[in-house]
């Protein structure tokens, strides 16, 4: 099956991955890939868990976000050594706590228990693709689930921090630029795909203008009281 699947495999345009869990030296399997003309074997490690540990307080120093001991141990031993959703999990806290936030065990226990860190980041990534429609479904459901959204609006902040940066680089006009580098930040690799993607839709000036609202709609949403998450609902859906 494998031969067969690697002969078809040279008329494609992409690349088969072939993902075939831990497979002995004299496997039949791993055998057939490697003498195949078309294929490799590639042995992939987990990391250890202090290994998983560095990394994310590395990713957590580049970002201005403190990462204690205790929530960069539950986060490896949740994960264990899955780097990729280790990463994930942690951008989806980088983003709730916010610039020079600290992401804690407790804070972590309060994203788990309602409004959690998945579902602020949907809310996040739909606002900034443009997606109304499901962006009012998101955020109803974040709320209702217990989200608070003053932690909504930090996190809107940290990610046009990313986007003013992504965006400063690419666009042409002095001043643009000049305040994309100013705010940019030391973004990992595996966060570029993504923040390209929605860059896409934005220029430097619309960045501004809604850095500037986002940072009123905070003050706003600490005098509204009871309305907050509706005051913060409204105004935001004008600016998608």
């Amino acid at each position: 099956l494998i031969e067969t699947i690697l002969d078809r495999a040279g008329g494609l345009d992409a690349p088969v991955l072939i993902s075939a869990g831990d497979l002995a030296k004299r496997s039949r399997l791993r055998q057939a890939a490697e003498a195949h003309p078309r294929a490799i074997s590639v042995q992939l490690y987990p990391d250890k868990p202090a290994e998983l540990s560095r990394l994310l307080q590395t990713v957590c120093e580049s970002a201005q976000v403190s990462l204690t001991p205790q929530a960069a141990e539950l986060l490896v031993e949740a994960w264990q050594g899955d780097r990729r959703s280790a990463l994930n999990e942690l951008e989806k806290l980088m983003l709730y706590a916010g610039p020079k936030g600290e992401i804690t065990p407790l804070m972590m226990a309060e994203l788990g228990g309602g409004g959690g860190s998945e579902q602020i980041s949907d809310v996040i990534d739909l606002f900034f693709a443009g997606d109304r429609l499901r962006w009012f479904a998101t955020y109803d459901r974040f709320i209702d689930t217990g989200g608070v959204p003053t932690s909504l609006l930090r996190g809107l902040l940290r990610k046009l921090h990313q986007l003013v940066a992504v965006v400063g680089g690419r666009d042409t006009d002095a001043s643009a630029m000049a305040l994309g580098q100013a705010g940019s930040l030391n973004l990992q690799e595996w966060m570029l795909a993504d923040l390209n993607r929605l860059a896409k839709a934005w220029r430097m000036p619309r960045l501004l203008r809604l850095w500037a609202d986002l940072y009123t709609l905070e003050r706003l949403a600490r005098q509204a009281g009871s309305t907050e998450a509706s005051l913060i609902r409204t105004e935001l859906a004008k600016r998608i």
